[in-house]
């Protein structure tokens, strides 16, 4: 072949050959130092000018969509594609790296923790693919890849775009993929979302056994065998339908499977320092000898070093759906020992510091059925929904800006929007992140915004200009809450690392780190000038300068999200997907009525719980009396993800996974 291709690609060497295909590494002398890419050739089995014609069309649709694609970090940019001597050329990102075969293998097993984390990088990635329309089909090792510079999974080789070879081939469907990782269905030529499923699946197994068949290997853990059963089951209507379930069973399995850690809370800025260098020094993977397995018709290079990696689950509360998260793999961090609270000179010990509670697993009262609820009468009117479009993935955070002119969103497509309240303008649409965005805080003077994602950063941004201020790092997970403290000074995050971490907002300077939950830290707020945080088990207050545990309540549920109430006295949230409310006099709380599992977002004022819930209402009760007000169905078509509400309770604002924000203006 030429070695110039389309006057400007340079080819270097062939980096490998296929059925559909030939991929070659090439550099591009059109730019300045002519950087590398990688250029795929895919020839049409038959050159007809009917078939020529029916290729071409297939082939430059198909490469609209993955130009789509490569919007995604993890997933390789397509830089052009173009049609040279009745082929058709693909040119993409380089990536650099080594694929999957180079850590599975067979006759060696990654532990289960490894095997739950590998599955989520995968379905997490796939789950953006699924969000466009988009089929991968050809899901195996040798089509992922693990990138070198921050070792992240890389999704290439789609499938889609090799039907332009099967073109002219006499079949009642294109079957495209590979053995051992391509269900029945696929296989006829009638690939389906759930088809992909199947094959992470099998990536699983051969990660988890050492052997893609499973023969005469035993999973230990039941939970996770019934997982992959469902992902690999024969039966397409049988298997998970979409990512997002995967990933819920996945990341409560992961969650279950985390040790507790001890209390450590450090203020000292040198001791941070150390801290954070020790646990920021890369993992040493050697590499052992390289050999070849054959696998039910595959031939897969091996590599047995596996590199120490964290385990990922979702934020408990919204029932382990928060689709990007990561946890400490425990076998893989280093040892940190204890950071001494330095004692303010003038502190006298406090006599009557309240004992900290360690609360077993109470057994709270199970709800009442909702059916059982009578509504309260009441003024309230729904004047008015509005319906904000643009996210391209799931709503998972929204708030309202002080003056309630400003509505800012995150959500899975990575980006944040910043809207116009009034005219539903959209005014910015943030980038930066390079994860799922799960929260924004507002400060208290409305100028700036703070948000956290699953790439692990807390980042500030200008309000006005839509401009990335400063990165905020030291996290080692999905940061799932952030808060602003009311003088506007401190920003406060909690980490599913489990610890939480607070910031001068103004100098960047980390004040502290928090440690000491069993579990991720799914939510934090400012209690005057303590600091709240919650795991699923228990919420802990903190007195910051000191380090002091002030109080420690008991959720006593499997999920749970809380926030403080609007007059500081209530603590208020969920517990096992149900309302609950904690009293200052109580550790444990009061459950409102409803089916357990169902309320996936809560947000209140001084008068009223607004809670949002997975068929996609919204509950509004009243708070003094613990009464059902009233409920608003039929306008988002999924979870309610995430809610605002101004202090006057008349404007709400709702994020949802339906990938739409909805403005609610209220009469009362």
């Amino acid at each position: 072949m030429n070695t110039i291709l389309n006057n400007r690609y340079e080819i270097i060497r062939q980096l490998g050959q296929g059925n559909f295909g030939t991929t070659y590494l090439a550099k591009d002398n059109n730019l300045p130092k002519s950087p590398v890419c990688v250029v795929k050739k895919l020839s049409p089995v038959q050159t007809e000018k009917k078939v020529l014609s029916e290729a071409n069309r297939l082939f430059y649709k198909e490469a609209e969509a993955l130009q789509k694609l490569g919007e995604h970090n993890q997933i390789p940019r397509l830089l052009a594609y173009f049609e040279e001597n009745s082929e058709f050329y693909l040119v993409q990102e380089f990536i650099e790296g080594h694929d999957l075969t180079k850590e599975i293998c067979t006759g060696k097993q990654f532990s289960e923790t490894k095997t739950i984390k590998l599955l989520i990088d995968i379905l997490q990635v796939l789950n953006f693919v699924h969000q466009n329309n988009v089929v991968h089909r050809d899901l195996k090792p040798q089509n992922i890849m693990r990138r070198a510079s921050d070792g992240q999974i890389v999704l290439i080789d789609f499938g889609a775009v090799k039907e332009v070879e099967k073109i002219g081939e006499k079949k009642l469907g294109t079957s495209i993929g590979s053995p051992g990782y391509m269900p029945r269905e696929q296989a006829i030529g009638q690939p389906k979302f759930c088809s992909d499923i199947y094959a992470v699946g099998m990536i699983g197994i051969l990660a988890l056994t050492g052997d893609i068949n499973c023969g005469g290997v035993v999973i230990r853990n039941e939970r996770l065998k019934l997982i992959l059963d469902k992902m690999t089951c024969e039966s397409w209507q049988k298997r998970y339908q979409t990512v997002d379930d995967v990933l819920a069973e996945l990341k409560d399995l992961g969650l279950s499977m985390l040790k507790p850690q001890k209390t450590v809370l450090s203020t000292s800025p040198n001791r941070l320092q150390q801290l954070e260098q020790e646990m920021s020094k890369p993992t040493v993977v050697q590499d052992n000898k390289w050999r070849k397995a054959l696998i039910t018709g595959l031939t897969a290079t091996i590599l047995t070093a596996v590199p120490a990696a964290a385990l990922y689950f979702a934020r408990p509360f919204l029932f382990n759906e928060r689709d990007t998260s990561a946890l400490l793999n425990e076998d893989s961090k280093p040892e940190v020992p204890k950071a001494e609270v330095p004692k303010p000179e003038e502190q006298k010990p406090d006599v009557s510091q309240p004992e900290v509670l360690k609360p077993e697993e109470p057994k709270l009262e199970e709800p009442k059925p909702l059916s059982e609820v009578q509504s309260t009468s009441s003024s309230l009117k729904l004047a008015r929904v509005r319906t904000f479009e643009g996210h391209r993935g799931t709503v998972y955070a929204v708030v309202i800006s002080p003056d309630g002119q400003t509505i800012v969103s995150g959500s899975a497509d990575t980006t944040i929007k910043v809207w116009d309240y009034g005219s539903g303008e959209l005014k910015h649409s943030l980038t930066g992140h390079r994860g799922y965005i799960y929260t924004v805080a507002i400060s208290p003077d409305g100028k700036t915004i703070v948000s956290g994602s699953s790439d692990d950063t807390v980042k500030v941004w200008d309000l006005t200009t839509g401009a990335l201020l400063k990165t905020l790092s030291g996290h080692r997970a999905d940061i799932y809450d952030t808060a602003i403290s009311p003088d506007g000074q401190t920003v406060v995050s909690g980490s599913i690392d489990k610890t939480v971490k607070f910031w001068n907002l103004r100098s960047d300077e980390l004040l502290g780190t928090i440690t000491g939950y069993k579990y991720g830290v799914t939510s934090v707020d400012f209690v005057g000038e303590d600091i709240m945080a919650a795991d699923i088990k228990t919420i802990k207050v903190w007195e910051p300068k000191t380090g002091l545990l002030k109080s420690t309540l008991a959720t006593g549920g499997k999920y749970a999200d809380v926030m403080v109430g609007m007059d500081d006295k209530q603590i208020i949230g969920t517990s096992n997907g149900a309302i609950a409310i904690w009293n200052s006099d109580s550790t444990t709380p009061v459950i409102l009525p409803g089916d357990k599992y169902q309320v996936d977002s809560i947000v209140t004022t001084s008068d009223n719980i607004f809670a949002g819930r997975v068929d996609g209402s919204i509950q509004v009760w009243d708070l003094a009396n613990k009464n059902l007000v009233t409920s608003f169905s039929g306008y988002h078509s999924n979870k309610v993800k995430s809610l605002a509400v101004t202090a006057d309770g008349k404007t709400l604002v709702s994020g949802s996974a339906d990938k739409t924000v909805k403005i609610w203006d209220l009469n009362f």
